[in-house]
């Protein structure tokens, strides 16, 4: 569903991803796991023609991005970044239902789609399609952006750092959600964090990005044990289990 084929990224004289390559199997989560300015979040734009390799490709459902008509893909992907983005001047049913007003589905279809999506993310139809995002927590945001993006039954999702801006409990609350959605959907899923314990715990597949190179791919139990020095650190950096042995490797055994 995803390729890059040796991707590199140069603005100027800046070198911002350096002969990147990886796939994405149809169904699968791919975390992009790197410290700021690793690369990860232009990687992710690329996907969705925001940003265009300076050589290589980038191919999204067996064709290069740059041969997509960008407004087509972007608009068969769904995206949530982490200050949502939600049009402030339209309801929650309003923006959920975007995509497929876009796309021409009929009003009884939207409506269907969107209070179906409202009740998988635990928003009472009843309760919030009528209520405007000023209203909402921040988690409550998320959960409509997350909506949203399903909406118009993509194929692929982006998640660039969604949940960083909220509290250690709501976060959570979140990452389960996505792993249900991600269960029971099956979208395939590229989803960038620099948080260590969320990449364990949401990749079926972590890629860790250094200095715009790929460092390692693989899965969460390989990523645990890796020799790579950037993984090590990223794994010396998690919490310690008061009592344990080694420290506490949250989220490594139900990564998958």
């Amino acid at each position: 569903m995803i390729r890059f084929e040796d991707v590199h990224f140069q603005i100027g004289d800046t070198r911002i991803l350096d002969g990147v390559s990886f796939e994405v199997t149809p169904g699968e989560t791919l975390v992009l796991l790197g410290r700021s300015g690793s690369g990860k979040t232009t990687a992710l734009k690329m996907v969705n023609a925001m940003r265009a390799p300076t050589a290589g490709r980038v191919v999204v459902d067996g064709r290069a991005s740059i041969d997509w008509d960008p407004v087509k893909l972007r608009r068969s992907i769904g995206y949530v970044i982490q200050d949502v983005g939600l049009f402030p001047h339209r309801s929650v049913a309003e923006n959920v239902g975007t995509v497929p007003r876009l796309l021409g589905w009929d009003a009884g279809r939207v409506r269907a789609r969107v209070d179906a999506l409202l009740e998988e993310v635990s928003l009472a139809p009843g309760e919030y399609r009528h209520r405007y995002p000023e209203s909402l927590s921040g988690g409550q945001r998320q959960r409509v952006g997350v909506a949203r993006a399903l909406a118009a039954e993509p194929r692929i999702l982006l998640f660039d750092e969604p949940f960083g801006a909220l509290d250690p409990i709501t976060r959570r609350e979140m990452q389960d959600l996505f792993v249900a959605l991600r269960k029971k959907y099956r979208v395939t899923s590229l989803f960038v964090t620099h948080d260590v314990s969320e990449a364990l715990l949401l990749g079926s597949q972590i890629g860790l990005l250094r200095g715009g190179r790929l460092q390692f791919q693989g899965t969460a139990e390989a990523f645990a044990k890796a020799e790579d020095s950037e993984a090590r650190r990223f794994m010396e950096s998690l919490p310690r289990i008061p009592g344990g042995a080694g420290g506490g490797r949250p989220g490594v055994e139900g990564a998958n």
